[in-house]
């Protein structure tokens, strides 16, 4: 939506007879400049502008579709008059003109009648200065300041506001420019323009005019702004005509109403309205119920925007409450968040138990009725290492509590009958039962043949810590070590040992004669080769002692030569004999009878 800005900019032309202006549109200094020598025709055309931002390009096209084109300005005194009536911006205050150039090195032009008019005060200081080198459109600064009404080189595709003219005619010809400028910079005689009666603000307003030619004069056109906070009710521009009249009364100012307000809740209101009830400047007082406090000063006001700038009443805060660790809590908050009159109930995670009421009220004096309660982990039954064990624990809240892992370990020598881990669960219960530590078990031990075993077992039969001593029967000796222990690896440390029955003394082989031995206590048969008879005993018995029963026997031989005295002739004489084996008492009667 655009804005007329200025109803009508006229513009007055005075044709000389007779030469009076010359070719190139400048007055003659020949020719005073009176009434009887003046004829005024009047010619004008209207500015407009857009709210809306947009691109150069955009921008022309807006006022090509919308009036004539975007503005052409042909002289200071035209940039100062159109500079006047441009509303200003705090946040943007440019817009975009009708002069551009297609390269850094052109000159400046406008559009429509390829003007190239700069003029010695148009640019802001140090503009232009194609910053990025490509600031071929130009935008007007409206705003307060040194640099109000200059001009900066800017790049077109840049967003900015449109400032546009539509026109009778096609005003801008540099003969035309130059008249336009000598008039109003020379003035006209009095005596020559129409008078209008003076003006005078309305109440709660201002007035300000552009006067062409002389004050509250034929063409004066005078505006009217009303305070901050009032609004305009009527045309805000009025224009001093040809026959002396204003083209339009002055508006009224009315203050801006403000919407009927009512008490805040919990609260109560009383007004004062210098302008009207409910409308700009009214004051408005509010006190608050008990339990309550007022957020903002007591005086609410109808602002220059016509909104109330209301305080409210606001239940007394109590202090913010932090959800306990491992819990929640949920609130009911009828007058607002943690405060008068909420109500906080809190819960604790799976696996922890409230130590505390669940329950604090927000109270008129905003404080809680309560502390926050804790969440404290369930708690398992102390865990005790096993026996020949050990364990270690985490414990993320205290010993032995929801969430603690304990782990057992055994003592060498020992092997866990159970699971290694277990963990406090949310219960109160361990996920599992406390292992045990079992001795290593060594194979079983069997008593040697011959002999005995004897074992001790501090940790159960033939496991870990059990030592046993074998023994022989009477008879035998160990052959090993007597002692053996069952290791912590489940072997015994040294092998069994065998009983071996007593050795007696090697016999030497029987001369002319053979033996032969029985085990395992060596009883031994004697027999003499054929020709040689057997002195002792035939059989021989190897002792527990480990001696022999009797002496090792002889084998004799068969033939015995006697020899005999022969009495009286000395002479000896063999006999034979019969041989005799095993029979020492034949032989002896034998040798008595020979």
């Amino acid at each position: 939506m655009t804005e007329c800005i200025v109803a009508e900019l006229t513009r007055y032309i005075t044709q000389m007879c007779m030469n009076a202006v010359t070719s190139d549109g400048e007055l003659s200094s020949h020719y005073p400049l009176t009434g009887s020598s003046l004829a005024v025709t009047t010619l004008g055309w209207t500015y407009h502008y857009s709210n809306k931002t947009m691109n150069w390009t955009e921008a022309r096209l807006y006022c090509q579709s919308n009036y004539t084109d975007m503005v052409v300005i042909q002289s200071q005194i035209e940039n100062d008059y159109l500079v006047s009536y441009l509303p200003e911006r705090q946040g943007s205050p440019y817009y975009w003109i009708g002069i551009t150039k297609n390269h850094k090195n052109e000159t400046w032009t406008w559009i429509g009648n390829n003007s190239t008019w700069v003029g010695n005060e148009s640019w802001a200081e140090n503009e232009p200065n194609n910053n990025h080198s490509t600031e071929f459109c130009v935008e007007i600064y409206i705003k307060k300041g040194k640099n109000r009404g200059k001009w900066n080189d800017e790049k077109c595709s840049h967003g900015k506001r449109p400032v546009c003219y539509k026109g009778i005619f096609h005003w801008f010809s540099e003969s035309n420019t130059k008249l336009f400028t000598a008039l109003m910079s020379n003035g006209v005689s009095s005596s020559s323009v129409v008078q209008c009666n003076s003006l005078e603000a309305p109440p709660h307003a201002s007035v300000e005019c552009q006067d062409p030619l002389e004050v509250y004069s034929y063409g004066s056109i005078c505006t009217v702004q009303c305070e901050e906070g009032f609004d305009l009710i009527g045309a805000n521009m009025t224009q001093c005509s040809s026959q002396g009249s204003w083209s339009h009364t002055l508006p009224v100012c009315q203050a801006k109403k403000c919407n009927p307000i009512n008490p805040p809740p919990h609260g109560s209101l009383s007004c004062s309205d210098p302008h009207g009830s409910f409308s700009f400047g009214s004051h408005c007082m509010t006190t608050c119920d008990e339990g309550f406090l007022l957020n903002g000063t007591a005086n609410a006001e109808c602002t220059s925007l016509g909104m109330w700038n209301i305080p409210h009443c606001l239940a007394k805060r109590c202090p913010t409450l932090n959800s306990p660790p491992h819990g929640s809590f949920s609130c009911y908050d009828p007058h607002g968040e943690f405060s008068f009159g909420s109500r906080c109930t809190s819960t604790c995670e799976e696996g922890f138990v409230l130590n505390g009421t669940a329950n604090t009220d927000c109270t008129s004096v905003g404080k809680w009725s309560r502390d926050v309660p804790r969440c404290l982990a369930k708690r398992c039954p102390t865990l005790n290492s096993p026996p020949h064990g050990s364990s270690s624990c985490s414990d993320p809240h205290v010993e032995f509590s929801f969430g603690s892992r304990c782990t057992s370990a055994c003592e060498e020598g020992f092997v866990l009958s159970g699971m290694a881990d277990t963990e406090c669960t949310s219960v109160g219960t361990w996920s599992t039962e406390t292992p045990h530590c079992l001795a290593k078990k060594c194979p079983s031990l069997n008593s040697p043949p011959h002999g005995s075993s004897s074992c001790s077992d501090p940790h159960g039969e033939f496991r870990f810590g059990s030592r046993c001593t074998s023994a022989c029967e009477e008879g035998f000796v160990l052959n090993g070590t007597a002692d053996t222990e069952c290791t912590s690896v489940g072997t015994w440390s040294t092998e069994t040992p065998r009983c071996l029955a007593k050795k007696c003394p090697t016999l030497n082989p029987l001369a002319h004669g053979t033996f032969l031995c029985s085990d395992p206590h060596g009883d031994c048969g004697f027999e003499c080769n054929e020709g040689f008879w057997l002195r002792g005993t035939p059989t021989m018995t190897c002792s527990n002692s480990g001696h022999w029963s009797q002496d090792l026997p002889t084998c004799q031989p068969g033939l015995i030569a006697i020899s005999v005295l022969s009495s009286g002739t000395g002479s000896l004489k063999e006999l034979t004999l019969a041989t005799f084996k095993n029979d020492f008492e034949q032989l002896e009667s034998l040798l008595k009878i020979a």
